[in-house]
């Protein structure tokens, strides 16, 4: 089954180039060997991914890897922040008595 349909989309590519597949696939390695682009669409965004499903794998992991360091970065400038305006208050308070 799973060669007949490899073998189909050869011979469908042959006759029509400019081919086009929208797949819902649970099968990782067959939709290695048969993708070269990838579309996400997450969060009501749609993303193009130019490559196979590893590739599309390895950006979203390099994203959220990312995003994560972002997120810690943040929070080190917030605590940073909130540091800097308690020691503004404390020095307030001692420049009034």
């Amino acid at each position: 089954m799973l060669l007949q349909f490899a073998q189909g989309l050869t011979w469908f590519n042959l006759i029509a180039p400019p081919l086009c597949i929208l797949a819902w696939w649970s099968d990782r390695y067959f939709l290695s060997q048969v993708a070269n682009k990838i579309v996400d669409i997450h969060e009501g965004q749609l993303r193009l991914f130019r490559g196979d499903h590893h590739y599309y794998l390895d950006k979203v992991a390099a994203e959220k890897e990312q995003e994560k360091l972002e997120a810690i970065e943040a929070e080190k400038a917030a605590k940073a922040e909130a540091k800097r305006n308690k020691q503004k208050e404390k020095s307030k308070k001692t420049a009034k008595t």
